[in-house]
């Protein structure tokens, strides 16, 4: 393996790092706008009369937060990945 593949991969397992703090970090926050998004959509909520909220929004919402978690979770994957293969190496 090259030097410049093993500070990729060097890189690439400190991103999947960062990105598990980061997301063991946002898991309640994720879990608490879920939680609320959830709870305005069966009760009907509305924001103001001038900007209502409809459902799509809040479903666009929720996707948003699952793309987000989804995108953190992959970095993990290849993160652990990445260090699996420096491990290989050396």
């Amino acid at each position: 393996m090259t030097e410049q593949e093993q500070q990729d991969l060097r890189q690439q397992a400190e991103y999947g790092r960062k990105a598990e703090i980061a997301l063991d970090f946002l898991s309640d926050f994720l879990l608490r706008e879920r939680t609320h998004t959830i709870y305005n959509i069966e009760h009907n909520i509305v924001i103001t009369a001038e900007t209502p909220i409809t459902e799509l929004h809040y479903i666009t919402y929720l996707q948003a937060l699952r793309k987000f978690e989804d995108m953190a979770n992959s970095f993990i994957t290849q993160g652990k990945i990445a260090e699996e293969e420096l491990n290989r190496d050396e």
